[in-house]
């Protein structure tokens, strides 16, 4: 009788390993998939110049960051607050990547991807902009502070008197 009790409970036993093994076995491949992932995309809050590059693979991420620059914009704002704006993709500017994305990407272990979900990763590399030359002039010509009609003659340069309470004070001619 006391042979048929061991075998009872042994039954369960191996029933529950089984089952823990088994869910232990599908954790560590979830685990190995998710690794491969990051090995050729960037871990979860990541960003390069401010640009969330998540989950993005290397072309992904300069694509990403290059749209921003297009974005960029230049406000120039002149005499008698006549403003104007340039903008990145007005003039063609554009990121001469050379090779910091891809050693951000060698960087980067692609199995510490479950520490790395707690923190925050922000890259600020070095990158050279371009932009074409013809449509920078082409877009200057066309500014509205730079029409005749917007500039302002300068004027001679004049003697001022100075006082300790006022400051420089100008006399116009």
């Amino acid at each position: 009788m006391e042979q048929n009790t061991t075998k009872q409970t042994t039954a369960p036993n191996k029933k529950a390993i089984l089952i823990i093994g088994a869910i232990l076995a599908v954790l560590l491949i979830i685990y190995i998939a998710v690794s491969v992932f990051f090995m050729s995309h960037f871990h979860l809050k990541t960003t390069i110049n401010g640009v969330n590059i998540s989950g993005a693979s290397v072309e992904e991420a300069k694509e990403k960051v290059q749209n921003e620059m297009r974005k960029y914009e230049l406000v120039i704002v002149g005499r008698n607050d006549v403003t104007d704006t340039i903008s990145g993709e007005d003039i063609g500017l554009e990121i001469a990547w050379e090779n910091q994305v891809d050693n951000l990407m060698q960087e980067q272990n692609g199995f510490a991807w479950i520490f790395e979900m707690m923190k925050q990763s922000d890259f600020t590399p070095e990158v050279k902009t371009i932009y074409d030359t013809e449509k920078l002039q082409s877009v200057i010509t066309g500014l509205s502070c730079m029409a005749e009609e917007n500039q302002v003659a300068p004027q001679n340069a004049g003697i001022s008197e100075y006082s300790g309470q006022r400051g420089q004070a100008w006399r116009r001619r």
